[in-house]
């Protein structure tokens, strides 16, 4: 009788201990919940999918990038290289670099917008926790009249305006709140200073 005790206590904990196990296994392709990346069509395949995605490598757009379902793309250190296309948003979406010396970027020598958040009928929103935008050429990122930019860290960066905003645009960080209805906002450096504690 003791000795089936026994066996069965052992049972349910062999059980309870691979559940643990279970819960803290790493995909083998990226952390737990991401997906690491490092061609175009790995990351179109796994942003349409609604995959969080992490850069294993520098990616180089071959055709616009579109996301329709709510990610976090992390950078990772590494470069999103937009060419002649872009990054559009018509999704929540949450942009962040964990690489140690936030080096990662999104980039493009096209001379229209890197990143284009929403249209005038479709709802998006961009959470910019670290990393950086920049647009050698001409335009950083361009709100649409339903898309909204949040700031909460990162850098954008571009040769003409960092941010044309038709919709909503919220800086994070020394209490700032921006909500611009111009045709264009003209600084060419725009980055989050922390708040004061």
């Amino acid at each position: 009788m003791l000795k089936k005790i026994f066996k069965h206590k052992l049972v349910m904990i062999i059980a309870f201990m691979f559940t643990i196990v279970a819960s803290f296994v790493v995909r083998a392709d990226g952390p737990a919940g991401f997906t690491e990346v490092t061609t175009f069509d790995q990351l179109n395949t796994a942003i349409a999918a609604g995959e969080n995605v992490k850069l294993g490598a520098d990616i180089t757009l071959t055709d616009y990038l579109k996301t329709y379902q709510n990610i976090t793309l992390d950078l990772n250190g590494h470069t999103l290289n937009t060419g002649a296309y872009m990054f559009v948003v018509f999704s929540d979406v949450t942009l962040k670099d964990t690489s140690g010396n936030e080096s990662g970027k999104i980039t493009g020598t096209g001379t229209s917008y890197r990143v284009q958040l929403g249209s005038k009928t479709t709802e998006a929103i961009l959470t910019v926790e670290s990393g950086t935008i920049e647009a050698p050429a001409q335009y950083g990122v361009n709100i649409q009249p339903k898309g909204t930019l949040i700031m909460n860290g990162g850098t954008i960066r571009a040769k003409i305006g960092a941010v044309i905003d038709y919709g909503n645009f919220v800086m994070n960080g020394a209490m700032w709140f921006l909500k611009l209805h111009t045709r264009l906002f003209t600084l060419t450096d725009i980055k989050t200073i922390p708040a004061p504690i």
